[in-house]
């Protein structure tokens, strides 16, 4: 007996005749059961169906391990991104705090008298040589206006080019000169007085770049400031020192007053600075973690923080008031602060 038989996803076996109908007499069913060829089947099937499967199985698991480990990595990497993003924030946070004793390194370069000297002469020497420099003279337009004769060698080289027939060539090609002839020649003039017209405005636009470089450089070539700073110009330096003072940008810039004994050129300075009550408390540190947490200063570390920063202060003041001028010959500071003051050396 012909039969295929087919095994669905929950192992139930179905036979078919040769033209495709299911089989369901239950003694023909126990017959083919019954016969060796069913059993090699069977079995090849099962063992089919058995290494799919494992395989499933197998690729399941696969699958899962590869899950757990990008699930891993993309954890790991969240935790490197994390502590150092924790990283960085503990060193702007400390940083900030080390800064105060650093102030100092904002300080002014004090300018020398000798170097306000040769601040002026080399002004002076520049602005000398530039006033010697000629102003820029307009070059003229060289090219020659076209002629009636230019027009008649173009005209000619185009009609040899042109018109080759042996036939009264000679006369067409002279006919075709006078024809061709003014039409040419106002062709040629309107050319002319367009490179003319372009060659003035280039040479224009020269002399006004040229003129205004140097008239721009000349105003700036001012050696007023440097004079006055030189000679000791009692406003100037008033003026120059509350400028100065201005300028300096501090996370907390202590009020400041000051007199000029125009006399002894002598600068008193009034520093209001902080307590050290202000001073930081706690420095950051990173836990194996990568969370940050904090920790008290000590109280000597902190004492040596304020008295890096009240120095720094004297130094930066006292830098961007000696650079007004070389002949500024003392500084006089004191500070204080809320709860007290002290004097400070001169």
């Amino acid at each position: 007996m012909k039969y295929t038989m087919n095994v669905d996803q929950y192992g139930a076996v179905r036979f078919y005749t040769a033209f495709g109908r299911e089989i369901t007499d239950p003694k023909k069913i126990r017959q083919i059961k019954s016969s060796a060829a069913y059993r090699t089947a069977k079995g090849q099937i099962d063992q089919a169906r058995k290494a799919q499967k494992e395989n499933a199985s197998i690729n399941a698991s696969i699958a899962r391990q590869q899950q757990k480990a990008r699930a891993a990595e993309e954890k790991a990497a969240q935790k490197r991104v994390f502590v150092q993003q924790g990283k960085a924030e503990v060193e702007h946070f400390n940083a900030t705090i080390d800064d105060l004793a650093k102030i100092y390194t904002l300080s002014s370069d004090i300018r020398s008298a000798k170097a306000i000297q040769q601040t002026i002469d080399d002004i002076r020497t520049e602005r000398e040589s530039l006033e010697a420099q000629p102003q820029y003279t307009k070059k003229e337009f060289s090219k020659p206006q076209p002629s009636e004769a230019e027009a008649r060698r173009l005209l000619q080289s185009e009609a040899e080019s042109f018109i080759t027939s042996p036939f009264f060539r000679r006369s067409k090609q002279e006919k075709y000169i006078e024809e061709g002839l003014m039409k040419k020649l106002n062709y040629l003039n309107e050319k002319w007085e367009e490179e003319k017209r372009e060659f003035v405005e280039e040479e224009s636009k020269h002399e006004l770049e040229y003129n205004s470089a140097i008239q721009s450089r000349l105003a700036e070539l001012d050696e007023t400031a440097f004079v006055q700073a030189l000679t000791g110009n009692d406003t100037y330096i008033i003026e120059t020192i509350k400028s100065n003072l201005n300028e300096i940008e501090l996370p907390a810039n202590p009020a400041y007053s000051f007199n000029y004994d125009q006399i002894n050129k002598t600068v008193c300075i009034d520093l209001d600075l902080p307590t050290i009550d202000t001073m930081p408390e706690q420095r950051a540190y990173q836990k194996k973690s990568g969370e940050i947490n904090y920790k008290p200063i000590a109280k000597t570390e902190r004492q040596e923080l304020y008295a890096g920063y009240v120095i720094g202060l004297a130094v930066l003041y006292s830098s961007y008031i000696f650079d007004v001028s070389p002949v500024i010959t003392q500084r006089l500071c004191s500070r204080f602060s809320v709860s007290e003051r002290t004097a400070t050396c001169k």
